[in-house]
């Protein structure tokens, strides 16, 4: 039997021109690096793909150029911004499954102004999507939503409706990762963040998803595969050097993403945020392009695609 190795995901970037506008060619650039590390690619994220920022209208451009650079090369899914409707969700999804995603991530409901969603609604929520979205979908409980999905209701769901194909559990407690596992059994794979992936493997994670990847596509790639491959050495010492790395990030946001790509000088690096954000100062982008030059990441980078063959 192939031994699995690990998927590694990114979750890409949104390069903007100067004008704040879609910068179509910058990421046709910064999708064909991702698939050349040979890492899954997420579009259009709250997160690292600044979704909640982009309109109806870009949102399926950007579905359309990752169809289109990507599919048939290495996975190629979306995951909309977070919604407080169901029929918000339906709406993004619809424009996902028109562009030929692949799978869809859907995120808890957003209770919005403190509410915190009961089971019962939850429950609605999830229904109501499943049952207007006949295509692939990952189920998410991400740490920014502020709080955990029931196990049993991801149970419940994962009975009864066949197009759910996955997990996403980001910076969760180890004990709801364990019991997710056990509740869902094997036919749903469990996906975790890189930055705690390599204890999560150890836990029967399938992959994993990353901004940094944005930056780092073959050292987030080479953490899961040598350790699918009983290189736990080489494994540890590209997790090491992730870590050391996030230190000089010190967040995981556009900002800092797309600071370092301007940094690197890599493809699609205008570093150019949707308003009302704005990039950090030139105190703080030199003193990062100082820190990852001292580091050595280009190097480090190279060193990774080089361990893999």
């Amino acid at each position: 039997m192939k031994k699995h190795v690990p998927v590694n995901f990114c979750m890409s970037a949104t390069p903007f021109k100067a004008d704040g506008t879609l910068d179509e060619s910058g990421l046709r650039a910064h999708l064909r690096r991702i698939v050349e590390a040979g890492c899954g690619i997420y579009l259009g994220s709250p997160g690292s793909g600044e979704g909640h920022a982009l309109s109806a209208g870009e949102l399926k451009r950007l579905y359309e150029i990752g169809v289109e650079e990507c599919k048939g090369k290495v996975l190629t899914y979306a995951n909309p911004p977070e919604q407080r409707t169901s029929e918000g969700m339906i709406t993004a999804c619809k424009l996902a499954v028109q562009a030929g995603i692949e799978v869809i991530e859907v995120y808890q409901l957003d209770g919005g102004h403190n509410m915190r969603p009961t089971e019962a609604e939850q429950e609605q929520y999830y229904r109501d999507i499943f049952e207007a979205i006949d295509h692939p979908i990952a189920l998410s409980v991400h740490v920014f939503s502020g709080y955990l999905a029931p196990i049993s209701l991801f149970k419940k769901l994962c009975s009864q409706y066949r197009q759910i194909v996955a997990a996403h559990l980001v910076t969760v407690p180890p004990i709801y990762w364990i019991e997710m596992r056990e509740a869902l059994g094997a036919r749903v794979p469990l996906y975790a963040s890189s930055r705690d992936a390599l204890q999560l493997m150890a836990l029967g994670a399938h992959g994993y998803q990353s901004g940094d990847a944005n930056l780092v596509p073959w050292l987030c790639r080479a953490i899961g595969e040598h350790h699918a491959n009983g290189k736990l050495e080489q494994s540890a010492a590209a997790y090491a050097n992730l870590i050391k790395m996030a230190k000089v990030l010190k967040e995981a946001t556009p900002r800092t993403v797309k600071m370092a790509m301007k940094a690197l000088d890599l493809p699609g690096g205008t570093g150019v945020l949707r308003k009302p954000h704005l990039a950090p100062s030139h105190a703080e982008f030199d003193k990062m392009a100082r820190e990852l030059t001292e580091f050595g990441i280009l190097n480090i980078e190279l060193a990774a695609r080089e361990s893999l063959g």
